[in-house]
């Protein structure tokens, strides 16, 4: 049906139904009014409320603006994220990377542990920059990144910075940075 109105379906509904989708190879049927969604699949029937609201513009997000880039190992980018927010006791686990000729320098303080330092090799030639960010948020990025390399493009402190894969031109992550002192 081609006047097939856009809905917001929960978190838990979408795990649901790739939790099925990947068991069935059958055509799949979908029912929708403006507060419920219906999925018939072979003999299994799943139903679930919609969101109430409209989804925004995500364009309008994704800065466009000139940018450096930086280009690094994931593997490595998300492991250091993953061993420094260990020593975090705040559960936001709120990182400052240090963006150098050829390396990031990842630093975390805490009051009850103390705090760490990570570097990693990075591909990079611009000016010093410094950025703080919720460690959760770059660990989650770089988790579903597919490409070997992990491609940060940044500006400042204060704005948003966009992470995107190497490999894959038709993803594109906004991370938005925080206060670190």
């Amino acid at each position: 049906n081609t006047n097939f109105h856009p809905i917001i379906l929960p978190k838990k509904t979408i795990f649901e139904l790739l939790s099925i989708l990947n068991d069935q190879k059958d055509n799949i049927k979908i029912i929708s009014t403006k507060s419920k969604i219906k999925f018939l699949i072979k003999n299994i029937s799943l139903i679930s409320k919609v969101i109430d609201g409209k989804f925004p513009d995500y364009n309008k997000v994704i800065p466009s603006d000139e940018r450096v880039e930086i280009k690094t190992d994931t593997a490595k980018f998300s492991t250091a994220l993953d061993r420094l927010r260990a020593l975090s006791s705040d559960r936001k686990g709120i990182i400052k990377i240090k963006i150098e000729q050829n390396n990031l320098l990842f630093t975390i303080k805490d009051i009850t542990h103390g705090g760490g330092l990570e570097k990693i090799d990075a591909s990079y030639s611009g000016p010093n920059l410094e950025i703080g960010f919720n460690s959760n948020y770059l660990i989650d990025v770089a988790n579903v990144i597919d490409s070997n390399k992990i491609v940060l493009k940044a500006k400042d402190a204060s704005s948003p910075i966009i992470i995107c894969d190497e490999k894959d031109k038709l993803s594109t992550y906004v991370v938005m940075p925080m206060r670190v002192v």
